[in-house]
């Protein structure tokens, strides 16, 4: 008995997800921390979702977020670009 394979369908031209707009993303900064320093940031994220505008906060966001505001806190005025 033998296994006939089907041809592989054609895609239409466009077909597919559409490229983003955005500008690429590149990986920048890996952290590494103990088991017990995650639960602790969980904790702060956590904390911080109990504010309705912050209801999609993740860890890279309080990460940035607390970068930004060392920033202003050292006097470096220059705003982050978004």
């Amino acid at each position: 008995m033998s296994t006939m394979t089907l041809p592989k369908r054609k895609r239409k031209p466009g077909a597919g997800r559409p490229k983003s707009i955005r500008p690429i993303r590149d990986t920048t900064l890996t952290v590494r921390v103990t088991e017990e320093f995650d639960v602790w940031l969980e904790g702060l994220v956590d904390h911080c979702r109990k504010d309705a505008n912050w209801l999609g906060l993740t860890k890279t966001a309080v990460v940035i977020q607390a970068l930004v505001c060392l920033a202003k806190e050292r006097g470096y005025d220059e705003d982050p670009p978004k």
